[in-house]
């Protein structure tokens, strides 16, 4: 089996393998701990970058929500064709 470095893996695809590395140290042994370990890592990273993500996301929409909009200039952004 080759890794495709160009393939997006899905957590599903990383639990898959957390799986068969757990049972590959439940038969050989604690050689292959490290690639356990290393795949606990990358879900857990990934799940908090999404969680931070989503976070930023929803306090971004919640303020745009109760604020107006905000151009460059700092002042507010007026709808095209009304008066300041």
């Amino acid at each position: 089996m080759r890794i495709d470095p160009s393939k997006v893996y899905t957590d599903a695809d990383i639990e898959n393998a957390m799986a068969t590395v757990a049972r590959v140290i439940e038969l050989y042994g604690d050689a292959y701990w490290p690639i356990l370990e290393r795949l606990e890592r990358e879900l857990t990273e990934r799940r908090l970058k999404a969680a931070r993500l989503n976070a930023h996301l929803r306090r971004f929409r919640s303020r745009s929500n109760q604020q107006p909009s905000i151009g460059v200039s700092g002042r507010p952004v007026r709808a095209i064709g009304t008066q300041a």
